[in-house]
């Protein structure tokens, strides 16, 4: 049965603030990665988890959709879909065709979430509102589904701390609206890419699907999540977004680093941070692919079921297992020795992505990106690469 309340606070929420937020607190993405991205000019080496400014978008970013919905649920202040736009002051509202808004940002537009300003500079945004069959219309009572395209939507935002230049582009839809038992938020490829004072480089695309239901409104339900890929000064994260339907989700990143961000959805504050990095490591590790020739090829055991290991301890002690190991054009995997391995002793450490490696006077730097879990990429000095799976 149609959830006539549920479905009034659904279509405020979607005429009054998703229009702003989806821009620069909520989402954009899938129409490439546009022209005039902000380039920092002296890009560093700084690590996402040792970013405040950064840390903090990412959590307004995750949380904004669903604060709006909660702070949307009990606001005073009503507009219907006919109003979109009113209380835009310097941009420019139009309607192109049934069932369609776009929004030009042709002037200066800021608005403020969680005391944070977010200045719209360039760049348009296209709305599109169907019912239940995929049919246009401009039926607030009919329509069930909101998709919000970002086309090069520039956006300085300025937390206090630190200013973030960048250009938005791509897709999120809001469906659900007609019957209101379920809202689905999905984005597809979402991307933000640009600088954050000038200095680090940022680029940031998102996927998935997630569902909010009566029960766990204005959240989304158990289970749900997302997941995506963000580089950060040239250092590739994974990351996967997990909710539990309360208002805390949890954000874990992999790749340069590995660590856990929780973030509360109804402030868009991060609550924690979690490094995980060493902790990822410790343990023990056999090789499974180097690369051959083009791409990555399988390491094959010797004989007696042997192949390299390498033994990280908490200690900061490394014990190295190598099995010699060999390819040709005649196969297409490597092929380990039957012979014993060669040990070697020493040292090691991890910051952010890079592992030193050191025995006696011998000191190597390693690039190390984290694949999931139980899996993590080497790239020595020489750009050989290899991928260790834990044992």
């Amino acid at each position: 049965m149609k959830n006539a309340s549920l479905h009034r606070i659904l279509i405020i929420f979607l005429f009054s603030t998703a229009l702003l937020l989806t821009g620069c607190g909520g989402g954009g993405g899938g129409g490439g990665s546009g022209s005039g991205i902000p380039v920092a000019a002296n890009p560093s080496t700084t690590t996402i988890s040792s970013s405040n400014t950064a840390k903090n978008f990412i959590a307004r970013q995750i949380a904004g959709t669903y604060s709006s919905l909660n702070n949307y649920a009990s606001a005073s202040k009503r507009k219907n879909y006919h109003e979109t736009g009113t209380e835009l002051r310097a941009s420019t509202a139009t309607k192109p065709g049934v069932g369609q808004t776009r929004v030009t940002y042709d002037k200066a537009e800021t608005v403020n979430l969680w005391g944070v300003n977010y200045t719209y500079n360039s760049g348009y945004q296209n709305l599109i509102t169907r019912d239940l069959s995929g049919n246009l219309t401009d039926n607030e009572q009919l329509i069930d589904s909101l998709e919000i395209s970002s086309v090069n939507m520039g956006c300085s935002i300025n937390d206090g701390a630190g200013v973030m230049n960048l250009v938005y582009n791509g897709k999120i839809i809001f469906s659900g609206f007609y019957n209101a038992t379920t809202l689905t938020v999905r984005a597809q490829n979402l991307n933000m890419a640009g600088n954050i004072n000038g200095v680090d480089q940022i680029s940031w695309t998102i996927n998935g699907n997630v569902s909010v239901n009566e029960n766990s409104y204005p959240y989304p339900v158990n289970g749900s999540g997302e997941s995506g890929t963000l580089v950060f000064n040239g250092y590739t994260y994974s990351y996967t977004t997990a909710y539990n339907g309360s208002n805390l989700a949890s954000v874990n990143f992999s790749g340069a680093e590995s660590f856990t961000m929780t973030v509360n959805l109804a402030t868009g504050a991060v609550m924690e941070t979690s490094p995980q990095s060493a902790a990822s490591l410790a343990g023990s590790w056999k090789l499974i692919e180097e690369n051959r020739f083009d791409g990555m090829a399988p390491v094959k055991p010797n004989a007696s079921g042997n192949v390299s290991v390498i033994h990280f301890y908490s200690d900061s002690s490394v014990k190295i297992e190598t099995i010699e190991r060999y390819t040709d054009t005649s196969i297409d995997y490597w092929q380990s020795f039957n012979v014993p391995p060669k040990v070697t002793h020493g040292t090691w450490n991890l910051s952010g992505s890079m592992l030193t490696l050191k025995s006696g006077e011998q000191e190597v730097v390693h690039s190390v990106t984290f694949n999931g879990s139980g899996l993590f990429t080497q790239i020595n000095p020489f750009g050989e690469k290899f991928t260790w799976q834990k044992i």
